[in-house]
C-alpha cells in the first residue's frame, strides 16, 4: 500500500489535542475527540490492506495477525512493563494492585471491559490509572477479530453489495451509539458495538476508493460521484470540488475539539463530526490548502510517530502527577509535553522500527504468533502478581500504609453501611429510577419520628452515622448518584425519576416530619433551591439543609499519604477544589430565606482554620474527593447533631415529634 503523507498529517492533528486535554490545556477542551479520528484512520488502512490482499488471492488470516503483532505489540509490551515498574516504585499498595489488573487486562486486549466495568459515581479517578488509554486499543483490536473474516465473507458471497452491507452495519452501530449515549454513557464510550460504526466509515472509504481503482467491489463509476470527487482522486483534478470536501473535513475535525469539553455527552451523534471529517480528510485530504497542511513535513514527521506518543504521554502524566501532585503548572504542562513528544520518537525509533524490517516481516506467521502470545501472557502474569501486591518494589512506612489503606474504602463492610448504594443510593450504573427500594429504604414507621434523607451521594453518606445517633428516629433515604433533587434540575433519567417519586407521590401521600436536603451543590444550580425548598417545606413537618462538604483535587487519602512519605505537613489550602466556601454561603443564604435548618458541614471540616485529617478515632475523614468515611460523617454528625435531628422533636409526647402544618 503506498504511503500517502496526508494520512500521517492527518494522524498528528489527532494526537495533538489529545495530549493537550490529558495536559489540561484550555485549548482543546474536546481534544478527546482524536480518538475518534483514530478509529476512522484504523478502519481505513487495515481495510484497504485486507482489500488489496483479497484482490490479488493472497489473503490469509495468519499473515493478517502477524502484522498486527509485529506493529502493535513491541511498544505496546514497552509502555506495560514501565507501567510495572513505576507503579511498583512510585504507587501506593492499592493503586499499584489497581494498575497489575489494568496490565493484565491491556495484555489481553480487554483494557475497554475492565475500565467499562469499573465505571460508576465512586469510580478511581483517571489520574491513578496509567491505562486507561489503551482502552481505545482494545476496541480496535476486537474490532479485528470479528472484522476481517467478516469481510472476507462478504467480499466473497455479497461483492457487489459490499458498500451497502457495510453501511447498514455501521448505520446500526451509530445507532446504538446514539441510544446508548443517552441510556448509559460508559457503555457507549467503551465498547465495540457502540464505536464500530467509527471503524467502518474508514472501512467504508477504503471499498469506495478500491471500486474506483477498478477492483470491481462496486461499479467504476458511480452516477452520484463525478470523477473529481471521488475518494483519492488526484488533487488536481476536478477544481476546487475535493479541496473545498477536504477544508469541510478539516473543519468538521477541529470544532468538536475547540467547543466540547470533559462534560458533554458523548460519543453520541456529536461522535459523526470528527468521524465524518476524518472520512473526508482522508479521502479527499491531499487536495488543495488542508492537502498542503495535512502533508507538511513536520505534521507528517509528527504523524509517524504518533502510535508512541500516544501510547507513552498518559502514563508519563498519571506517574508525574502521584510523584508532585495532581495540579500541573504551565511550566510542568509543556515538560511533560516534549518528554512525550521524545518517548514516542524513541519508542518508534527504537522499539517499533526494528519489528517492521523485511527480515521480521520474512518470519514465519506461526513463530510471531507464538512469539506474540507468550509476550502478552508474561505481561498478564506479572500484572497478575502486582494486582496481588506480591511484587513489592517498595516499602511504606506504617502511617502512609493505615493512611492509603482508606483508598479501598469501597471495599469495606462501612461503607455499605454508611451508604446502602445500589438499593438505597442508586448509581449511575442504573439507568432509571426502578432499581430503587422503596420498601426497603423509605418505609415509614406509624407513631415514629419519621425523617427522610434525600439527594445524591453527598447526602447518602449521612445516613450510616444518623440510624447509629439517632435509634429512636425512623431514617428512611431516598438517594441517587449525581442527583441534585432540585425542582426544574434537567438531569438523567433515574434523576427525573427520583423527583417525580419524592414530589408527586411519597411526600404528598405520606407524613415525614423531617426533610434532610443534601447534595454536592453547584454555584450554577442556586437558581433552582428556592422552589425547591418552599415546596419540601409545604409537604414535610420541617426541612434542614446539609451544606457541601470540603473537595480536594484528588483523592484525599492519596494526597495525605504522599505529603506524609515527603515528610511535608499536609497543605489543605493548596488541594482544595476552589471555590466550595462561597457555595457554601450560598447555599446557607438560601436555606435561611427558606425557614429551613442549615447544617455547616463545611464549618465542622474546616472551620478552625485548617481542614480536620482525622475523625476522633484516627480514620481519615474522607476516602476520595469529597465523600467522608464512616468515622468522618459521624464527626459530623456528632457535632451537628441538633440541626440533623432536634432533641425537642425526638422527644414529643406522641414520639412523632411536631405536627405537620
Amino acid at each position: 500500500m503506498r504511503h500517502r503523507p496526508h494520512v500521517d498529517g492527518l494522524r498528528a492533528l489527532a494526537v495533538v489535542p489529545v495530549v493537550a486535554f490529558h495536559l489540561g490545556s484550555p485549548l482543546a477542551p474536546g481534544g478527546y475527540v482524536g480518538v475518534d479520528v483514530f478509529f476512522v484512520i484504523s478502519g481505513y488502512l487495515i481495510t484497504a490492506i485486507l482489500l488489496e490482499d483479497l484482490d490479488r488471492g493472497r489473503w490469509s488470516p495468519l499473515d493478517f495477525y502477524k502484522r498486527r503483532i509485529l506493529r502493535i505489540l513491541p511498544a505496546l509490551s514497552a509502555v506495560l512493563l514501565a507501567v510495572f515498574v513505576l507503579s511498583g516504585l512510585l504507587f501506593l499498595p492499592s493503586e499499584r494492585a489497581a494498575a497489575g489488573v489494568s496490565i493484565a487486562a491491556a495484555a489481553g486486549f480487554l483494557a475497554n471491559l475492565h475500565f467499562w466495568s469499573g465505571t460508576g459515581y465512586f469510580s478511581a479517578p483517571a489520574e491513578t490509572q496509567p491505562l486507561l488509554h489503551v482502552w481505545s486499543l482494545a476496541v480496535e483490536e476486537q474490532f479485528y477479530i470479528v472484522f476481517p473474516p467478516l469481510l472476507f465473507l462478504m467480499a466473497t458471497h455479497a461483492r457487489r453489495h459490499l458498500a451497502r452491507l457495510l453501511a447498514g452495519l455501521c448505520a446500526l452501530s451509530f445507532a446504538a451509539c446514539v441510544v446508548l449515549t443517552w441510556l448509559h454513557p460508559p457503555t457507549a464510550f467503551y465498547l465495540p458495538p457502540a464505536r464500530a460504526w467509527e471503524l467502518g466509515a474508514g472501512a467504508l472509504l477504503a471499498v469506495m476508493q478500491r471500486g474506483g481503482s477498478g477492483a470491481g467491489l462496486l461499479p467504476r463509476r458511480p452516477p452520484s460521484l463525478r470523477p473529481s470527487l471521488r475518494p483519492g482522486a488526484p488533487s488536481g483534478a476536478g477544481g476546487a470540488g475535493p479541496a473545498a470536501l477536504a477544508l469541510l473535513g478539516l473543519a468538521l475535525v477541529a470544532a468538536p475539539m475547540a467547543l466540547l469539553d470533559r462534560d458533554s455527552a458523548f460519543p453520541g451523534w456529536v461522535a459523526a463530526a470528527p468521524a465524518l471529517g476524518a472520512t473526508l480528510l482522508i479521502g479527499w485530504g491531499a487536495a488543495g490548502p488542508a492537502g498542503r497542511l495535512l502533508s507538511w513535513g513536520p505534521l507528517v514527521a509528527l504523524g509517524q510517530v504518533s502510535y508512541g506518543l500516544y501510547l507513552w504521554h498518559w502514563p508519563l502524566i498519571v506517574f508525574w502527577k502521584a510523584h508532585a501532585g495532581p495540579q500541573l503548572s504551565g511550566r510542568e504542562a509543556l515538560a511533560l509535553g516534549l518528554a512525550s513528544l521524545a518517548l514516542g520518537a524513541l519508542s518508534t525509533r527504537l522499539v517499533e522500527r526494528p519489528f517492521r524490517t523485511p527480515r521480521a516481516r520474512r518470519q514465519p506467521a506461526g513463530r510471531v504468533a507464538a512469539l506474540g502470545g507468550l509476550t502478552l501472557a508474561a505481561l498478564a502474569g506479572l500484572g497478575g502478581l502486582a494486582a496481588q501486591n506480591l511484587v513489592p518494589l517498595r516499602a511504606f512506612p506504617e502511617e502512609v500504609m493505615r493512611i492509603a489503606a482508606t483508598i479501598d474504602y469501597r471495599e469495606r463492610p462501612e461503607y455499605d453501611a454508611q451508604f446502602r448504594s445500589g438499593r438505597c443510593l442508586i448509581g449511575k450504573a442504573e439507568a432509571s429510577f426502578a432499581a430503587f427500594d422503596a420498601d426497603d429504604c423509605a418505609r415509614p414507621v406509624p407513631g415514629a419520628y419519621n425523617v427522610l434523607l434525600i439527594g445524591d451521594s453527598h447526602a447518602a453518606q449521612f445516613w450510616g452515622p444518623l440510624v447509629e445517633a439517632f435509634p429512636e428516629a425512623n431514617v428512611m433515604q431516598a438517594t441517587s448518584a449525581g442527583c441534585r433533587v432540585l425542582l426544574g434540575l434537567p438531569r438523567a433519567t433515574r434523576c427525573a425519576g427520583l423527583r417525580a417519586w419524592l414530589f408527586e407521590r411519597f411526600l404528598p401521600e405520606t407524613k415525614v416530619d423531617r426533610v434532610l436536603i443534601g447534595g454536592r451543590w453547584m454555584a450554577e444550580e442556586m437558581a433552582y433551591v428556592p422552589e425547591t425548598l418552599e415546596r419540601l417545606q409545604s409537604l414535610a413537618g420541617s426541612v434542614a439543609v446539609i451544606g457541601p462538604t470540603v473537595e480536594y483535587l484528588g483523592p484525599f487519602p492519596s494526597l495525605l499519604a504522599r505529603s506524609r512519605l515527603r515528610g511535608e505537613p499536609f497543605d489543605d489550602r493548596a488541594h482544595r477544589v476552589p471555590g466550595r466556601d462561597a457555595v457554601d454561603a450560598q447555599m446557607k443564604a438560601a436555606a435561611e430565606a427558606a425557614g429551613a435548618t442549615y447544617i455547616d458541614v463545611l464549618e465542622v471540616e474546616c472551620g478552625a482554620g485548617a481542614c480536620r485529617l482525622f475523625a476522633p478515632d484516627g480514620e481519615p475523614m474522607q476516602f476520595d474527593y469529597g465523600h467522608l468515611t464512616f468515622s468522618g460523617a459521624r464527626a459530623v454528625v456528632e457535632a451537628r447533631r441538633e440541626a440533623f435531628i432536634p432533641a425537642a422533636a425526638l422527644a414529643a409526647p406522641d414520639g412523632s415529634g411536631p405536627a405537620r402544618p
